[in-house]
């Protein structure tokens, strides 16, 4: 996915459940495309290390609202190191989890953000897209907007759009 702009996904479930693993994937990959070289912990899978590298780089991830939040077991499994990861689960409205979206897309310090978009209209979609869009001295961000499938017909200005169902 490009590091730019926001990438719906309807889904079902909350994180912790497939297909949602299939965000702490992508988080994992995009904190090591940040690093340039992929660390590994014993069973293989991804770490993120440091909230910052030497050169200054972006490597925090934020996960905004309280239906995106992993549990410290599903991270850990991932192997990724709990102290790196910013956790908002008091955005509870709309408009909390707009702002909350916003600053950690502006800050320059999150190289992957999830956030819940239960409740966005348009307008708000776009002013996500407009947060994280590409900026030459920002940090590109892998911005992931969740919605419930209830939302699957809802307007949206996102990037790209997927409607992920778990296969029995």
């Amino acid at each position: 996915l490009p590091l730019h702009g926001v990438h719906e996904w309807v889904l079902h479930g909350p994180i912790d459940h497939p297909p949602m693993h299939a965000f702490l994937h992508m988080v994992a990959a995009a904190c090591d495309r940040q690093r340039g070289a992929a660390t590994r912990c014993h069973d293989g899978s991804h770490v993120c290390k440091g909230s910052h590298d030497r050169d200054g780089a972006a490597s925090c991830v934020a996960w905004i609202g309280q239906a995106v939040m992993p549990s410290a077991v599903a991270m850990h499994r991932r192997g990724m190191e709990l102290h790196h990861h910013v956790q908002v689960p008091g955005a509870r409205t709309p408009t909390e989890r707009l702002w909350a979206f916003e600053e950690a897309a502006r800050s320059g310090r999150c190289v992957a953000i999830v956030v819940d978009a239960t409740g966005w209209n348009a307008a708000m979609v776009r002013r996500a897209q407009l947060a994280s869009s590409w900026q030459p001295d920002r940090t590109p961000v892998l911005a992931l907007a969740w919605r419930p499938q209830h939302e699957a017909t809802a307007r949206s200005a996102c990037t790209t759009r997927w409607a992920v169902q778990p296969v029995h």
